[in-house]
């Protein structure tokens, strides 16, 4: 496999994902939050297993308030399973420039150019068992960026990744564009951990800022 670099929009949001010790090359001309499942290959089981350092710069919420106003749902529930997809960007096929950077190019450059390996991430199926803003479904599925596939592991950034596992109570605060799956506006802000005293507790402690300290708190500011 190749070492790559690039940067994508993913709900206005840049992304840039890179292999270890590689060069970081932005790449402009993605728009939003569009994704497809992708047939997967035959795993190479002779080549030497890889890790890719996944980098994003997600939007910074100065408060709660903030962090809420962005979001589509806030739900309380367990991760009862998950699945890798690869994420594309939408193809334009607008002739102007500002809109789509591939406007004027030759198919055969296009085709060169989308050649670029898409970005991996897993789809999450979350059983909601309590729905504290929002309409959601019963099963809701979230994304994050990251997964295994191919042999390559591909690490999200920070510390705040979901994971399987029916006996973990989660609190989530979720954003959404179109049919695509919800989302963690910033996954250090957005993911919480819930204990037996409904005390909460960030999945990623080290970088959430916030801060929520319980399920009342947080219902109280959702409904204020």
């Amino acid at each position: 496999m190749s070492r790559y670099a690039r940067a994508w929009r993913p709900a206005g949001w840049l992304i840039k994902s890179a292999m270890a010790s590689s060069a970081v090359i932005a790449l402009a001309g993605c728009s939003n939050a569009a994704a497809e499942e992708a047939t997967v290959g035959t795993p190479n089981t002779n080549a030497e297993p890889m890790v890719v350092q996944m980098h994003a710069a997600y939007p910074g919420f100065s408060d709660l308030d903030s962090l809420l106003e962005e979001s589509a749902a806030v739900v309380q529930g367990s991760i009862i399973s998950s699945r890798v997809v690869e994420l594309y960007p939408d193809v334009s096929t607008s002739d102007d420039p500002r809109i789509n950077p591939q406007a004027g190019l030759t198919p055969e450059q296009i085709a060169e150019g989308n050649e670029i390996p898409p970005l991996v991430a897993t789809v999450f199926t979350m059983q909601v068992e309590n729905s504290i803003e929002g309409s959601p479904a019963n099963q809701i599925e979230i994304r994050q960026l990251g997964g295994t596939k191919d042999g390559v592991t591909y690490l999200p950034p920070g510390d705040a990744s979901l994971e399987v596992d029916p006996a973990k109570d989660y609190v989530l605060i979720l954003a959404k564009e179109g049919e695509n799956p919800y989302v963690l506006p910033n996954p250090a802000e957005s993911a919480y951990i819930v204990d037996a005293q409904d005390k909460l507790t960030p999945v990623d402690p080290g970088e959430n800022t916030v801060g929520v300290p319980s399920i009342e708190a947080l219902e109280s500011a959702v409904s204020s």
